[in-house]
């Protein structure tokens, strides 16, 4: 694992924060590159992207309908970034 090449500290009311900027090994990063794709391969249609597919995301939605609703939406292989919030 490569090491930080510089770290930052600062802090803000009543919290400490640290981030570091690390430089990768090309192999490092065409690893991380293939764990990014395989993830995003099976993340179903996002509504915020340019090639949003509304037929594919209701198809995927409606692929079983004695699945709740709000279970299906939550299901980021179904539909894409929606997640929770709170």
């Amino acid at each position: 694992m490569a090491q930080p090449s510089l770290e930052l500290v600062w802090t803000l009311p009543g919290t400490l924060c640290r981030g570091a900027f690390v430089q990768k090994d090309p192999e490092e990063e065409r690893e991380g590159v293939r764990l990014q794709r395989r993830i995003t391969e099976r993340l179903g249609p996002d509504p915020l992207r340019a090639d949003w597919d509304a037929g594919e995301a209701a198809r995927r939605l409606a692929a079983d309908p004695r699945r709740p609703l709000a279970a299906a939406l939550l299901d980021q292989q179904q539909l894409a970034g929606l997640g929770t919030c709170g």
